[in-house]
């Protein structure tokens, strides 16, 4: 897909903290939804604590992509992830559900910018900064 053909993907970023995940918990409850993580860190598995990783009635109850995906030894580079995401995103549009993308900082949106199946359209990302 080019361009305007690809569908805007929602993303929910921000600090860890912040509340993401229970946006994207609401959301859920209102509309059918799957989350894609864009935590750089929570794709180890085995490291739960000091990621924040969705608790397990959240993962029972909401679909999850890009959680625990290669061991804490092993690599994950932003290109695979750019691959892996776009799989995701066509993966669950075609069961009828709506992609949120939750988790990163501004920074990472560069990750989604490089892959094939997303249609980037956002601000500068400092609406509420100060200074």
């Amino acid at each position: 897909m080019e361009g305007a053909d690809r569908p805007l993907t929602p993303v929910l970023v921000g600090p860890t903290g912040v509340g993401k995940t229970a946006v994207a918990a609401a959301l859920a409850a209102r509309i059918p939804l799957t989350v894609i993580s864009a935590d750089a860190r929570q794709i180890y598995r085995g490291l739960d604590i000091g990621t924040a990783k969705p608790a397990a009635e959240l993962l029972a109850r909401v679909p999850h992509l890009g959680l625990d995906l290669v061991g804490p030894g092993e690599r994950y580079s932003a290109g695979r992830f750019a691959r892996d995401a776009a799989v995701w995103l066509t993966d669950v549009r075609s069961a009828g559900r709506l992609p949120l993308v939750v988790g990163g900082t501004r920074r990472g949106r560069s990750k989604w910018r490089s892959s094939p199946a997303v249609r980037f359209r956002g601000g500068s990302g400092r609406r509420g900064r100060r200074g």
